[in-house]
């Protein structure tokens, strides 16, 4: 057990102590003081404060897009009704109610469900839309087929054509 003894006490003689300059020190020092502050100020952090704010904001921006949404909806609503070609404004308007009760969506640019929401109001106001009328006439400026067939007879008896 001497033997022991005394190798562990030449062990410790010959590892020597390290020593710090005092410039080394104080860079310790000032590492430690910046590491106590920044562990203060986590302390002092107001992390319900921030939790709280962090979901007023999101039910805010959630608010946000449902409006978004919701305004996309209406626009492209009134479009499709629009495109119905109705008499007047206060037509627009029941047929825009009639589609938003039945709480239709867009798939695309299609709003699924709306041939059938409409068909009952279709046939018990048949005077509510404006008629298309086909086309019958011929577009103004150009030549009716009776001219352009003269015009044709002329052209051919000047370049001597049958």
């Amino acid at each position: 057990m001497e033997d022991e003894t005394t190798q562990v006490e030449q062990i410790t003689e010959e590892t020597p102590v390290k020593t710090y300059s005092e410039a080394e020190y104080n860079a310790l020092q000032e590492q430690l003081k910046t590491a106590n502050d920044t562990i203060q100020s986590y302390k002092d952090m107001d992390i319900d404060g921030i939790k709280a704010s962090v979901e007023d904001y999101k039910q805010k921006w959630e608010k946000a897009e449902s409006d978004r949404k919701a305004f996309e909806h209406k626009t492209k609503l009134g479009q499709y009704v629009k495109s119905l070609g109705l008499r007047d404004d206060v037509y627009e308007q029941h047929v825009t109610n009639l589609l938003l009760e039945k709480g239709l969506q867009f798939d695309g640019d299609k709003l699924t469900g709306a041939d059938e929401a409409l068909k009952d109001f279709r046939e018990s106001h048949a005077d509510a839309f404006i008629p298309v009328k086909p086309y019958a006439g011929h577009t103004p400026g150009l030549p009716t087929p009776s001219a352009d067939a003269e015009r044709t007879k002329q052209l051919r008896s000047i370049y001597g054509l049958k």
